[in-house]
């Protein structure tokens, strides 16, 4: 996976960094923080199972097409009080981030789960991809 690790570095450090506010390195350190304190990638996924989002969740995670999600359905799962804690520490407006967050989590799950499931890999992989960022 190391060339599936690479590949999927430069995507995410390209995505981050035309995201309007704040530099790669503070964006993934916010990744970091939002990812432990949600229990790593299958806390945070559980957390839209919880919210009713399963099917949306799910298909990130499957290798079927990856269904889209709203920054009001972000803002639901993750609370404001998250939100506006990373924005503030970006210096964006928290409606920005969780505009953001909708538009790439799909595809960043999507692709730290290339088999379609959800283990200690991908939280691995995906902790790999942000520190690159750092």
């Amino acid at each position: 996976m190391g060339l599936f690790n690479s590949i999927a570095g430069v995507a995410l450090a390209n995505r981050l960094g035309g995201s309007g506010g704040g530099n790669k390195s503070a964006i993934a350190q916010v990744a970091i923080e939002m990812l432990n304190k949600n229990g790593g990638l299958c806390g945070l996924l559980e957390k839209f199972h919880q919210a009713g989002l399963s099917d949306v969740a799910d298909s990130w995670v499957s290798q079927d097409k990856n269904k889209a999600i709203s920054a009001d359905q972000i803002s639901m799962v993750l609370g404001s009080d998250l939100l506006s804690a990373m924005a503030e520490q970006l210096g964006i407006d928290a409606g920005v981030i969780a505009s953001q967050i909708a538009q790439y989590l799909p595809e960043i799950v999507n692709n730290v789960t290339p088999n379609g499931q959800v283990d200690h890999k991908a939280d691995a992989l995906l902790s790999t991809i942000l520190g690159m960022l750092k």
